[in-house]
């Protein structure tokens, strides 16, 4: 079993995809590390926060799965 990444908060990650380069940050958002994604200089809003890496690249390939810490360096 692969060890699950940590998130660190101001932790900021790129993912290219389809030819876009996506940006997402780490925030504290209720007491937990969320992925938040941005596209150019625009960031989701607070509704469409990712508690793990994996989750927020599925949100962007939509895709059944996404390996989170392979797709964002």
């Amino acid at each position: 079993m692969a060890a699950k990444a940590m998130l660190e908060i101001g932790q900021e990650l790129v993912a290219p995809y389809k030819g876009e380069t996506y940006k997402a940050k780490v925030e504290q958002h209720e007491g937990k590390a969320v992925v938040v994604i941005s596209h150019g200089n625009q960031y989701t809003p607070m509704g469409m926060v990712f508690t793990s890496l994996s989750a927020a690249g599925q949100a962007l390939t939509q895709k059944k799965a996404c390996q989170g810490p392979r797709f964002w360096h």
